[in-house]
């Protein structure tokens, strides 16, 4: 029986050796197949497109390290070592399946909000670039934490708001802070689209006219043919064939919100043309004039 003992924990020792062999293979061949993919993206993408990709890959990368691999494994296993110390394995198993539990309800949570909240985040990571260091904290203005680095436009007013990233740094380096400036516009207005119909014979119209709402100056009107018809807001209908409908095109552009746009079918409506003014000069003894091959 004395001999069980060495024997017992040197095939314990083997085992957690093999089972750490196994982590680490896994992790090396991990890290192949990650160059593997990075020499993929950079010959068959583009700079744009590879930049979205690991700008994308950010957030999901901050929430393995915080919950995978950086605060929550460093807390979980001096604790797990010390209940199967103190109060056996059974104990120990009991505290990582409620762990497991527990991780597992957090990262179902932290995914569906990341899928729900997509449309309406504007990842603050974008504008510090894909090479940026994810293991930094985010405050605002005020100097407050973002635990989830993530700004919503639509719970602010208009204007100008600061953002601090800061990567802590170990000696002999300081910490490093980048500064993020964020400009929320209020979001040009386009007016109300629709459809109108306007005389044929007009050449000066007014395009506002025909556009519902409150629209905003400093837009584009265009139309699709091409005909020149349109200068500045002002329409010639005359250079449209009537009898027909056109789509005039108000276009705003936000800097700060995109570009907006409203269209106006326009229906060009047959109008009288009695010709244009015209003079003659006639001898009293000419021949009878018909009047219309003036205007014909």
């Amino acid at each position: 029986m004395a001999g069980d003992g060495p024997s017992s924990a040197e095939a314990e020792r083997k085992k957690i050796t093999g089972r750490a062999g196994i982590v680490a293979a896994g992790t090396l061949f991990s890290r192949i197949l990650g160059l593997v993919r990075d020499q993929v993206l950079a010959a068959v993408f583009s700079r744009a497109a590879t930049d979205a990709f690991f700008v994308a890959f950010t957030i999901p990368n901050v929430l393995r390290q915080l919950l995978a691999e950086g605060a929550v494994q460093n807390a979980v296993l001096p604790v797990l070592a010390k209940t199967r110390e103190q109060e056996g394995d059974e104990a120990a198993r009991r505290l990582f399946r409620a762990m497991r539990g527990l991780s597992l309800l957090i990262l179902t949570v932290v995914t569906i909000a990341g899928v729900v909240l997509a449309p309406q985040l504007v990842d603050l990571f974008a504008a510090l670039g894909p090479d940026a260091d994810s293991t930094g904290a985010w405050t605002d203005g005020a100097n407050n934490p973002m635990p989830n680095g993530s700004f919503n436009p639509s719970q602010f007013t208009v204007g100008t708001y600061s953002f601090t990233y800061t990567v802590t740094g170990a000696a002999p380096c300081t910490n490093a802070t980048a500064t993020i400036t964020v400009n929320v516009g209020a979001g040009l207005n386009a007016g109300v689209g629709g459809t109108d119909t306007i005389c044929g014979g007009l050449t000066a119209y007014d395009l506002f006219g025909s556009l519902g709402g409150s629209p905003d100056p400093g837009g584009v009107w265009s139309e699709q043919l091409g005909s020149g018809a349109i200068s500045g807001n002002f329409l010639d209908a005359t250079l449209l064939t009537p009898g027909s409908s056109y789509p005039m095109v108000y276009t705003l552009n936000d800097l700060a919100c995109g570009e907006v746009q409203s269209v106006v079918h326009l229906f060009i409506f047959p109008y009288p043309d009695p010709g244009p003014d015209t003079s003659v000069t006639l001898c009293a003894t000419d021949d009878i004039l018909a009047l219309a091959s003036l205007i014909f």
